[in-house]
């Protein structure tokens, strides 16, 4: 028997059914967990954040637009609310120091053995550099490179003015090639 379509999940689960929004949560508990990991570089906040985030989209599902893609709405409540526990935070922690993080980029886009190595290595570089950015720069960069999300919707999401989301990626890109840069000297 096939899966149920996200679609019909998220029409039963706005008509009352909590056993279809249980299966939503269960289909997509570790991408947005992971996405807050990213963000916050903690697990237990990661799992404190996506919990937050899907009692938020709970309640905010009768507004839900349904001609919508479910996981990309999902997703930005779980990338704001991870934002805004990483801003209420005093102190940040790389993400290499914390054991968490999880993998941004595909490992291996090539049928050559050779080339998966060299993409591996690749990876796992960026994801080191990016683990040790600050919070405010990690979410920037993964909210656009990652989720493909706008200038606009990337302001909205981190709650900033949306010049800054330009001086943000900016500044996240340049961290993160000085950082590849260390690890190469």
């Amino acid at each position: 028997m096939q899966e149920p379509r996200d679609e019909e999940l998220v029409s039963q689960a706005r008509d009352g059914s909590q056993d279809a929004f249980r299966d939503l949560v269960l289909r997509y508990e570790p991408r947005v967990t992971a996405l807050c990991g990213r963000i916050l570089g903690s697990r237990a906040d990661a799992e404190d954040a996506a919990i937050s985030a899907f009692i938020k989209a709970w309640q905010a599902l009768p507004r839900f637009n349904p001609s919508r893609p479910f996981a990309p709405w999902l997703f930005t409540i779980a990338a704001r609310e991870a934002t805004s526990v990483a801003r209420s935070r005093k102190d940040w922690l790389p993400l290499e120091e914390t054991g968490y993080g999880g993998t941004l980029v595909d490992k291996d886009r090539s049928g050559n053995p050779e080339h998966a190595v060299v993409d591996r290595e690749e990876a796992r570089s960026l994801e080191q550099a990016l683990a040790r950015l600050e919070p405010i720069y990690r979410a920037a960069l993964v909210l656009r490179y990652q989720l493909d999300r706008s200038y606009a919707e990337i302001a909205v999401i981190l709650k900033v003015p949306a010049g800054t989301v330009a001086t943000l990626l900016h500044r996240g890109k340049q961290k993160l090639r000085s950082c590849l840069e260390e690890e190469e000297a």
